[in-house]
């Protein structure tokens, strides 16, 4: 029998605990770990259920910690509910079906209202989608694992063991994940602290919502409630009474805009209508697109480089969406006018904390308790305003005001695109907008121009900007390029690179690799996950310093930096084969001419058999053994790596798994069979997409 740790000092704070369930429909899982202590196990087989002996002392553990679990609020909370309440394994397994397949929510379930003591959810922490497995992918955890069998399998004895091991590991995922936002956490702890509330298991825009909630309660004395939807709520934008445009083009934009009709959708939020989801604007030479997540130009394959004539100026704005809430003049209907004194009470106590910040750090004070203070002023309030803008725009938020939210997001935009004609209508290009800002290539006798022009626009808009230049600026698309800064040299009288002044957003797989200042580890904040973090590299140095991707790549000696990380529908398992495999094109060409194979059109021929190159090439490496990797897969690329990795469902090749060797654990030394070439190609390929090879 497990015996429970004796309880702490009652003026004591609790001490963590991690935890994890599994069901399956003969066997039920809970393992509770307290940090840096043993395991504790709680097993229910086909027809138990706890005793009350027991169910007592699963409750006494969750008394006595802070416990943490991912994804706890809407899944292992509600199994644990209906397993004190006396559920079997068979049940616990029904209500599991419930949750996961029927999509029951667990205020649905009909279950007692019981909570662990003090509770935090990490998954409500980390921003973007996926599972545990995948998170920890994104901080490089060691060990990935998954169980080798289907859900609603009756597990025998060695596949419970399975279980067992599995869950423990799941563990170690949880408190690394864990640690990993433990900055977060801290911080919405002080801000808790401050506002009496638990924000620690609620993401940015969720922190956002509560604090303003309980500002605006207390300035107003009541309680404030989620306002009902009117679902047949339609309106207009009003055009604020600054914007102008001289070109055509523009203003028959602006009359679609100011004709179109918005409308509440189902799901509760508010979209586009049709005539402005595809509106198109053309100026100069680049071409702009509306969307509720802002203004973005759609340029593509493009270098520009400053030189004696032109510079590269980037003018992002200060606070976009905080700013344009406050100078929209309007308010949540649930908050009322209190909303934008409290809103705006929240953006100067930031800017006093990021100021006082800066002061007690340049005073050597970045260990005080003022400084820490400060910090979470600047944070917090960081967080609250950016987080608010979102929640405008969802019916099931106090903050809801969707006219408020789309005049936020369409007035930013066309102030945005006012700013663009400005400047194009005085010969000064733009060659990129992105949400909050425009980058101009402007000839370097008319930056005064420029700055006059963000001058007045600055006047009447209300908002401000914040100016850096670049030495060049390398665009695949908007979502992909490398920006290098540049600082002016006094002694050198010129512009020069700024050390470690790379402003990064390029990827193989187009996901977008993002990186400002110093190379930036992949994040689970900033939602950057591993995706040949290796080329990014050595295509960033490259264009910064001209160093040979070769070097960047054979230079490294970290795993980690070489691996990709991915959701595989279904599970993936990999094929071993009998001999070296590899993935050039001229190799797999040769190798199925060399084993039989004719080209009829885009397929291949063998006897009966007509496949695809791919399913062919696999096919010459038979005899093949299957081993099952799971639903997220990391691997490597390997000059020894036979046997593709396929999709369990259907033998489908997994995207870009050519060469690939799985490192579902990585190793503790540095493997010797890395295909340095097949990662210099992919560099190469990324700086031609990214046009420095056919635009320089």
């Amino acid at each position: 029998m497990q015996i429970a740790p004796p309880p702490p000092p009652a003026d004591a704070p609790r001490p963590l605990a991690f935890y994890d369930t599994e069901c399956d429909p003969n066997y039920w899982l809970l393992k509770f770990r307290p940090r840096g202590g043993v395991v504790y196990s709680f097993r229910l087989f086909a027809g138990q259920a706890f005793s009350p002996e027991e169910a007592l002392r699963i409750r006494t553990l969750f008394d006595l910690f802070t416990t943490v679990s991912f994804n706890g609020n809407y899944y292992d909370v509600p199994q644990l509910t209906a397993a004190l309440q006396g559920y079997t394994a068979e049940q616990l397994k029904w209500q599991n079906d419930r949750i996961i397949v029927d999509k029951v929510k667990p205020w649905e379930l009909g279950l007692p209202d019981w909570r662990p003591a003090d509770h935090i959810d990490v998954r409500e922490v980390i921003p973007g989608k996926g599972g545990q497995k995948y998170k920890a992918g994104i901080i490089h955890y060691k060990t990935m694992r998954d169980l080798p069998y289907d859900p609603g399998t009756y597990l025998t004895a060695e596949q419970i063991a399975q279980v067992d091991e599995y869950c423990e590991n799941d563990l170690g995922q949880l408190e690394a994940l864990f640690d990993a936002v433990r900055p977060q956490i801290k911080l919405r702890e002080a801000l808790g602290a401050r506002y009496g509330l638990d924000l620690r298991s609620k993401s940015d825009a969720q922190v956002a919502e509560a604090v303003l909630k309980r500002r605006c309660e207390i300035a107003t004395g009541r309680r404030i409630y989620k306002p009902d939807i009117d679902w047949n709520m339609q309106f207009r934008f009003d055009v604020p009474p600054f914007i102008s445009y001289q070109l055509p083009q523009l203003q028959r934009a602006l009359e679609i805009v100011r004709g179109s009709i918005f409308r509440i959708t189902p799901a509760g939020n508010v979209a586009m209508p049709p005539e402005l989801e595809g509106l198109t604007i053309t100026i100069g030479t680049s071409t702009y697109k509306l969307g509720i997540g802002g203004l973005h130009s759609q340029e593509k394959q493009a270098v520009h480089r400053a030189d004696d004539y032109w510079c590269l100026r980037d003018n992002d704005v200060a606070s976009y969406y905080p700013s344009l809430i406050l100078n929209s003049g309007a308010w949540p209907e649930a908050m009322g006018e209190t909303f934008l004194q409290e809103y705006g009470g929240i953006k100067v106590e930031r800017l006093d904390g990021k100021h006082l910040a800066k002061k007690l750090k340049a005073e050597g004070k970045s260990k005080s308790q003022e400084y820490e203070d400060a910090s979470t002023m600047d944070s917090g309030g960081k967080i609250m305003l950016n987080g608010t803008f979102g929640k405008t725009l969802s019916g099931f938020s106090v903050l809801f005001a969707p006219k408020m939210g789309i005049q936020t997001t369409v007035s930013g935009q066309l102030s945005l695109l006012m700013l663009i004609e400005w400047h194009e209508l005085y010969g000064i290009p733009v060659i990129s907008a992105n949400t909050d800002g425009i980058i101009v290539k402007c000839p370097r006798h008319m930056v005064h121009v420029s700055e006059a022009l963000i001058a007045e626009w600055q006047k009447r808009t209300g908002l401000e900007m914040e100016t850096v230049e670049y030495l060049a600026v390398y665009s695949r698309d908007i979502n992909n390029y490398v920006a290098i800064k540049s600082k002016w040299d006094d002694e050198a009288k010129q512009w020069t690179r700024i050390p470690d002044g790379t402003k990064r957003k390029v990827s193989l797989l187009g996901n977008g690799y993002y990186s400002k200042g110093e190379y930036a580890p992949t994040s689970l904040i900033m939602k950057k996950s591993p995706d040949l973090e290796i080329c990014a590299d050595a295509v960033a140095e490259f264009l910064e310093k001209g160093t040979p991707v070769l070097y960047t790549i054979s230079a490294c000696r970290d795993l980690r930096k070489f691996v990709i990380i991915q959701n595989v529908a279904g599970g993936a398992v990999k094929m071993w084969g009998e001999g070296p495999r590899h993935k050039r094109v001229m190799d797999m060409v040769s190798t199925l001419q060399a084993r039989g194979w004719v080209k009829e059109g885009r397929q291949w021929r063998r006897g009966d058999i007509l496949a695809p190159a791919a399913v062919a090439y696999e096919q010459c490496f038979a005899p093949q053994t299957p081993e099952y990797l799971g639903k997220v897969v990391r691997w490597y690329y390997s000059t020894q790596a036979p046997g593709p990795i396929v999709y369990a469902t259907n033998g489908n090749t997994v995207s870009l798994s050519y060469g690939a060797r799985p490192c579902m654990t990585l190793p503790e030394e540095f493997p010797d069979d890395i295909d340095y070439q097949w990662y210099v190609d992919k560099a190469e390929a990324m700086l031609r997409d990214l046009g420095y090879y056919t635009l320089t």
